[in-house]
């Protein structure tokens, strides 16, 4: 089983001991908000479905990097993201998910906006001196579709998400060429008692996956040809299915050219875009709850070729496994407090 291959801009692959960071990092709280402002302030993360967002008038709301923020689909056809709060005194303007025929209207004060994100109207603008409804918009944020997920990022100035992560959407969409069918399922969550971080490295490699998972490996994946390799700010997961035969669940072999192969993409700093075996796609998302708790969201994608039983039970066998994931990443967290080493090999 690879441990993991360093990867140069030009893709050669250099080879070397990966190393953990200092447990100060894991432990420090200094840290920890630096990390919020520059890790999670300045980056993509998910922020909802892309399904619920398809039709004109059609929002989305979510929180980034603890901050509340909408999603809406123009009438043009536009995705636009903003601060779901209104101009005038910050007021929550939106809430879950829905369609707008008309405007976004404030429940404070009904001050009212566009689609288009700017101030068509505000009771008795007429007499405040100075005030131009003109002039007033929403703050927007950057809005970017990858797979089936809408991603949201608090500076509007960031870099285009093929830029940061290069191959990665095209690569996404080989893996998953039906794409397009995939839907909703469920959402899984569970709270880890342990920094982010730990919970990260945890999923970020696969050499605990024959002791820990030993089902993944004996029912689905190639754990042997397991391949990591690295990229300036991801890594790209690879394994063909179990040369046994697949018995966690049917797949279709035909279904596409990748139907039996395993890929997964790890976003920096905390989600990724994860193909198993039978083009069901999974994302999963790790964020920070303060310094010693993570909440774990997964969320599940299949297409009308997985039987709606079928899915329940890949959700619920995966759950299972979430479950020994949670207690080995809380004994790490314990280990990583208390340690006196300030490095070990990967």
């Amino acid at each position: 089983m690879a441990l993991g291959r360093t990867a140069s801009q030009d893709n050669t692959q250099q080879s070397g001991p990966q190393l953990t960071l200092p447990s100060r990092c894991f432990t420090d709280p200094d840290i920890y908000t630096r990390e919020l402002e520059t890790s999670f302030r300045k980056v993509r993360q998910p922020a909802g479905h892309a399904e619920d967002v398809a039709e004109p008038g059609d929002y989305l709301t979510g929180r980034i990097a603890g901050q509340d923020i909408a999603v809406i689909r123009r009438r043009d056809g536009v995705l636009r993201g903003f601060f779901n709060v209104c101009q005038h005194r910050s007021h929550r303007l939106l809430k879950g998910k829905g369609n707008l025929k008309v405007a976004i209207t404030c429940p404070y004060h009904a001050w009212a906006y566009g689609l288009d994100d700017t101030l068509r109207n505000a009771p008795n603008a007429d007499n405040v001196c100075g005030l131009e409804t003109a002039d007033v918009s929403l703050q927007s944020v950057a809005i970017a579709v990858v797979g089936p997920m809408v991603l949201a990022c608090l500076d509007r100035d960031v870099a285009p998400f093929d830029d940061l992560y290069p191959g990665v959407h095209r690569e996404f969409n080989a893996f998953a060429p039906r794409m397009g069918e995939l839907t909703f399922h469920r959402r899984s969550s569970a709270t880890l008692a342990c920094n982010w971080k730990v919970a990260l490295e945890n999923y970020g490699e696969c050499y605990h996956c024959k002791h820990a998972h030993p089902t993944l490996v004996s029912a689905l994946l190639d754990a042997n040809n397991y391949r990591v390799e690295l990229f300036e700010r991801h890594h790209r997961h690879t394994t063909s299915s179990n040369p046994d035969g697949i018995t966690l669940y049917e797949v279709d072999a035909d279904d596409s050219d990748q139907a039996l192969n395993y890929a997964n993409w790890l976003i920096w700093p905390n989600y990724s875009f994860q193909v198993n075996p039978g083009s069901n796609v999974v994302v999963f998302q790790f964020m920070p709850d303060g310094l010693e708790h993570t909440i774990e969201n997964i969320d599940w994608f299949f297409g009308p070729w997985v039987p709606e039983s079928e899915r329940d039970r890949i959700v619920e066998d995966h759950t299972r496994t979430t479950c020994r994931k949670t207690s080995i990443s809380a004994r790490r967290s314990r280990s990583v407090s208390t340690t006196c080493a300030t490095t070990a090999a990967f």
